[in-house]
This record gives structure tokens, sequence and C-alpha cells, in this order.
């Protein structure tokens, strides 16, 4: 039987599979395999806000399979792969992607047992044969689940928007999985350009150096501290935040002093609405209602007023958050604390007195 695995959100094939787990790869791949068990890959089916909105979209949930588990549909009910999500058999036997709004638009081949990869001279061996990929080398390759309209609504937009930005002349893998010189596999020889694969860098890094942030303090005679903050997004090659419509970029201006007017919240995000323009989930909206994420290169501008006396320390701080808190009811979850699941960016400054040089100050990437 033809074990090829064609994946297609309109029209999935069910045949059998022979994929490997992950397991098997880290015999010789080790340190890889450990980069991709920290990565959203490897979670990309288990990941609690996945099952709860896999479980929530009803019948519409199961094609997320395609690109969350994309062997789900052939697997038998023990195989690994099963709980690997995005495993190393989906990405190293692509053979052919298209850039379509339809989402889902890739081929596995797993028959033949070749892995395709960026390295052309690679020898094959005992366990598995070695692929030559140029695609594997381009941002195309991230369209097939990067890339996804429900009808008319965007939902997956990140390869749009780095297709159309100003970093389109850059591929996604050399911000996701830059090269260093290492071992690609045990006993061979240490090789430039071997891709990282835990998709944000140590630590999260990547996504914390996104953004930059400058915010300048002034103040009035009334004690009111006027402050203006501007966020750019430097070096992400799309829009942040990106990926699934409800994750937010907040902005959190406060000062410690107790007052009527302490502290203001300001949103980035994109949000979808359904048929009576109440905030949705993607599976049931009908439209945008809202988009003011930031776009590569584009900088948003903030003004805020605080009740602050002079002295008064005012703190700025930027996060990612993971799921608005509009969306909790879809997602049969609870948004834990103040939702801001990642610290970006901080930084504090002192309100100047009334007609002093305003107080300048540089936000600072946030630790850990």
């Amino acid at each position: 039987m033809d074990a090829s695995i064609a994946t297609d959100l309109r029209a999935p094939v069910k045949v059998a599979s022979s994929a490997v787990s992950a397991v098997r790869c880290r015999e010789c791949h080790e340190a890889i395999d450990d980069e991709w068990r920290t990565s959203a890959h490897s979670h990309a089916a288990s990941a609690p806000l996945y099952v709860a909105a896999k479980k929530s979209a009803g019948k519409e949930g199961a094609t997320c399979d395609h690109c969350h588990s994309p062997f789900a549909s052939s697997a038998e009910p023990d195989d690994p792969v099963l709980t690997e999500g995005v495993t190393c058999d989906v990405c190293h036997t692509i053979n052919a992607v298209e850039d379509k709004k339809s989402g889902g638009a890739f081929t596995l081949k797993t028959e033949d047992n070749i892995k395709y990869g960026t390295l052309c001279d690679a020898v094959p061996h005992y366990f598995h044969k070695m692929g030559c990929s140029p695609l594997h080398t381009e941002g195309k390759f991230c369209a097939g689940c990067h890339y996804y309209y429900r009808g008319e609504v965007p939902v997956f937009t990140e390869y749009e928007e780095w297709k159309n930005g100003p970093y389109s002349n850059q591929d996604c893998q050399s911000c996701h999985m830059p090269g260093t010189a290492r071992l690609a596999a045990s006993g061979g020889a240490v090789r430039p350009g071997i891709g990282m694969h835990d998709d944000f860098g140590a630590n999260r890094e990547l996504r914390r150096r996104a953004l930059t942030g400058t915010v300048e303090i002034t103040s009035d005679k009334s004690g009111v501290a006027h402050v203006v903050v501007d966020l750019v997004n430097e070096r992400a090659g799309h829009f942040v935040p990106s990926g699934m419509p409800g994750r937010q970029l907040v902005l959190n201006v406060m000062t410690p002093a107790m007052s009527r007017h302490g502290e203001e919240v300001r949103f980035f995000d994109r949000v979808l609405v359904d048929a009576k323009g109440a905030p949705a989930p993607f599976w049931s909206a009908v439209s945008v209602a809202k988009d003011t994420r930031i776009a590569p290169k584009a900088k948003r501008t903030s003004t805020v007023e605080l009740d602050a006396p002079v002295g008064s320390v005012i703190r700025v701080s930027v996060f990612w958050r993971s799921l608005a808190l509009a969306l909790d009811e879809f997602f049969g979850v609870v948004s834990h604390g103040n939702g801001f699941d990642e610290m970006l960016l901080e930084g504090e400054g002192v309100v100047p007195l009334p007609g002093q040089a305003p107080r300048r100050f540089t936000l600072r990437m946030a630790r850990p």
C-alpha cells in the first residue's frame, strides 16, 4: 500500500502511517530532539489551549489535527507519534507545499523512508535515506500550516504577513531556526548551519527581542503625568502578536501611588466577531472587528494620563498574552491572575516638575 500522507483541510486522505517516532530519531539526534521538545511544535497536539479549543469547536475541531497532529488519521492508537504533535517525520517528510488560503496544503511522503532537509551532501545510512530539499530553506515551507483563512476571515496569517512585509527577502527559518556550527547527528562531524529546533530561541528570547520601546514622561500643575509610549516591531517578520486570533500584546502603565487613576492598560490584538458583533473564536467568527497589532517595522504610539504627583515612579511593562479574557468561555478555560502570560519589556522613570525637560527612557528586555 502507498503510505504517503496527503494532507489537506478540505480532503484528508486516510492511509497507513509509516511515520517514525521522535523517540527513535533521538537515538542519533539527541541535542536537536532536546530543543524540539521545548518547542511549540512538539506540544502542538497537547497544549491545553489547543485541546480546549478543539473540544469547543466541535466537528470543526477535527480538521485542526491536519496541522497539529498530521498523522492522527493514520497512526495506530498506541503509536507515540499521536502525542508528538508536529513530530520529526512531519517536517522531514514534507516534499510539497502550496501557499493556499484554504490551509493544510502540504504533502507528506513517508513510504520511501527519505528524510528531507537542507543538507545536500549527507550520506544515506542504515536507518533512513537522505533527501536534499531546497524547499526546507524557503519561507514557503511554513505556509502549509501558517496560512489559513476560514472563508474570508483571516485566521493564521503569519506567512502572508511575512511575504508582504519588509523581511520577505529573509526566510522564516533565519529567525526561527538560525543555523549554528555543531553536530547534526552523533558520530558525525561538526557542520555549519545546523538549524535550531526550539522555535523561539533559548528562554523564548525571539519573542522578547521582537519589540523595542521608548517612553517620555511630562507633568502639569494639576498633578497629572503624561506618558507617551512608542512601541516598534523592530525585528519580527510578521505582525506582533501573530498566530491565533485572541493573542494579545498588552501595554501596562502604572504608578505605585494610591490614586483614583493610577493605571492604564492598552491592548494590541486582532478581534474576530460573530454575526451579532460579539467577540468570537475563529471557528464561529464572520468578520474582523479590529486589528491593532503592530506590523513589521511599524510603530504604535500610546498616550496615557495618570494621577501621579511629581517624583512618582511610573512603571511601564509590555506583556504577551496567549488568550483574551473575552474568549475564556469559548475555550472552556479561565485565565489566571491578570492573564499577562509573559513579560517582554519593562522600564520605569520619575515624574518631572511641570515645565522641566521630559524624562525619557528605553524599555529593556525583561528577564525570563
